[in-house]
């Protein structure tokens, strides 16, 4: 699980670095099934948008907000697969977050080892002026 969770966070990171800004507009709005249960649906919307002289339709999910059909939005794609976006509205920092959380994680994951590193370097400095 931590193999999956960690490729995720490396790839988020990279669309956090690498992703590009471009104007879309939202062409439809609906609900999507999303699983097993008969409540497990999510907004999609359905984005135009135009890159490198390419026009490109897709679909895209996030926090549910006041989307419209016609609206104009900022999308975030990745420039070597235009069809990979994100839209994080009034939630942009979301990714950035749970980067964080994650790394806090493994952080405190590991704490433990950490601290057996620092004790041991430490000693092996006081053993040199000794």
């Amino acid at each position: 699980i931590s193999i999956l969770i960690w490729e995720n966070l490396a790839y988020a990171l990279e669309f956090c670095k690498s992703a590009v800004k471009v104007p879309a507009i939202i062409t439809k709005v609906e609900r999507e099934y999303d699983g097993n249960s008969s409540d497990d649906y999510r907004d999609v919307m359905t984005v135009n948008y135009t890159y490198e002289g390419e026009n490109y339709s897709a679909k895209t999910w996030n926090l549910p907000t006041a989307w419209e059909t016609g609206k104009e939005i900022e999308i975030y794609i990745m420039p070597h697969n235009p069809i990979d976006i994100r839209y994080y509205g009034a939630a942009q920092w979301i990714p950035l977050t749970l980067a964080f959380i994650v790394l806090l994680f493994f952080v405190c994951l590991h704490a433990r080892s950490l601290y057996n590193i620092v004790m041991k370097i430490k000693k092996q400095r006081e053993n040199m002026y000794n």
